[in-house]
């Protein structure tokens, strides 16, 4: 009944969404960003649940069909390979049926996947990438002063959900991982905007995004991933001439010293004296994803070719819940859960789908830097966090492949121009 309302709600603003499609893109985007991340819970939820994402199925499935039936449809570079994700859906449905799910439970297993398929939308507009870019960013500073708003004036009551969902507490500091992800995208975007001489408060904005990354979200793999984005950035973006290479080999030697100098101060932080500390002694987080990784591993050996499909936590045969219970969760081995569910399949998939992206990244690095953000935080991340197939992140996963897209596009009419 929920689901219902929700998609009623979703119908009756179709008008709103689709005039913003075509007049503002960029907009447009970013308001389908506030619905998949439930409006960072600005938003009381109808209902026990939240469930606003699935207001982007009818959006989406709507624009979608419009586009088609206008003969605007465009499939782009990437078009080929996302259609055939449906198949792996199918096949992962399938799958889980064969291994005696209902076939009713495996469908609503793969329902926020379908946001994915944004990037038919995507690849079929011009989406102004600058502009898009800075949205994002902005959208970024303002959850953090909504974040420092919570914590420190609102004593935790600013968002509907509870300060206890949404608040822990490690090493007696608050944390607060809400929108993480998007955060660390933002920042490394800011990262961008400086490099590109662009005004130079976008330094401030990626030290503030940063800080916040650092001493708020407080997840070690956010942290060190946004720090290889920028590094890598900052190599990639630029001529390779003589300068470059020198100063590259300079910091290289510097950073072996340093390192060691920095390593001596950083170990006062808790943050990193804990991670040590885990290591040391393989307890904490650190443990937990030790035996995770060995769990789904060895049930990947099992099944390597058809995998486990898409298995529904409701379903009662599911092993999801006694895992959780053994603090074994799929979300903490990156995109190996992916492999665990499409087997050979998602593994082929999944390979030629990096070759193709690597391969238009190396191809636009100087003049869409802004595009790189994305896919080096996923691509850095991906042993420990998934940025492309959760279920709150493939939506982004679909608009950056489809902004990808639409630069292959451009690039090849420029070619036949010429």
């Amino acid at each position: 009944m929920i689901h219902i309302i929700y998609l009623c709600i979703a119908v009756l603003i179709y008008g709103i969404t689709r005039s913003l499609y075509y007049k503002k893109p960029e907009l447009f985007l970013c308001l389908l960003i506030f619905i998949n991340f439930e409006f960072f819970f600005l938003i009381p939820s109808i209902g026990k649940f939240d469930n606003y994402r699935v207001m982007l199925l009818p959006i989406i499935f709507f624009l979608i069909t419009e586009l088609g039936l206008a003969g605007k449809l465009r499939g782009g570079a990437f078009g080929l390979l996302v259609f055939s994700y449906i198949c792996l859906l199918v096949i992962g449905i399938l799958t889980a049926f064969s291994n005696g799910q209902p076939l009713l439970l495996g469908v609503k297993a793969i329902k926020f996947q379908l946001p994915f398929f944004v990037y038919f939308i995507v690849v079929s507009q011009d989406v102004d990438i600058e502009k898009f870019a800075n949205y994002l960013i902005t959208i970024s500073l303002l959850l953090v002063g909504l974040i420092a708003l919570n914590l420190h004036v609102f004593n935790g009551n600013l968002f509907a959900k509870s300060s206890e969902e949404l608040m822990r507490e490690r090493l007696g500091m608050i944390r607060f991982t809400m929108g993480e992800k998007m955060l660390s995208i933002g920042c490394v975007m800011a990262f961008v905007k400086f490099l590109k001489n662009q005004p130079k408060f976008h330094l401030i904005f990626f030290l503030l995004l940063f800080f916040h990354l650092f001493f708020i979200v407080q997840t070690r793999m956010v942290i060190l991933s946004t720090m290889l984005s920028c590094f890598t950035i900052f190599l990639l973006c630029r001529e390779m001439d003589v300068k470059l290479l020198v100063f590259a080999i300079v910091i290289t030697f510097l950073a072996i010293p340093s390192a060691f100098l920095f390593g001596t101060m950083l170990i006062k932080v808790g943050l990193v004296d804990k991670t040590i500390t885990d290591i040391r002694e393989k307890g904490g987080s650190w443990q937990a994803r030790v035996q995770t990784y060995k769990y789904y591993t060895s049930k990947i050996a099992e099944s390597p070719v058809w995998g486990y499909g898409h298995e529904n936590i409701n379903w009662e045969k599911s092993p999801e819940p006694k895992l959780m219970e053994r603090c074994i969760y799929k979300g903490d081995i990156g995109i190996t859960h992916f492999f665990y569910e499409n087997g050979m399949f998602g593994m082929v998939w999944f390979i030629a789908m990096m070759c193709g992206v690597v391969r238009m990244l190396w191809s636009c690095r100087r003049e869409y830097p802004e595009i790189l953000s994305y896919f080096l935080m996923a691509f850095f991340a991906m042993t420990t966090l998934d940025f492309f197939f959760l279920s709150n992140e493939i939506l982004l996963f679909g608009i950056f492949l489809g902004l990808l897209g639409q630069i292959s596009s451009h690039y090849k009419a420029e070619r036949r121009n010429f």
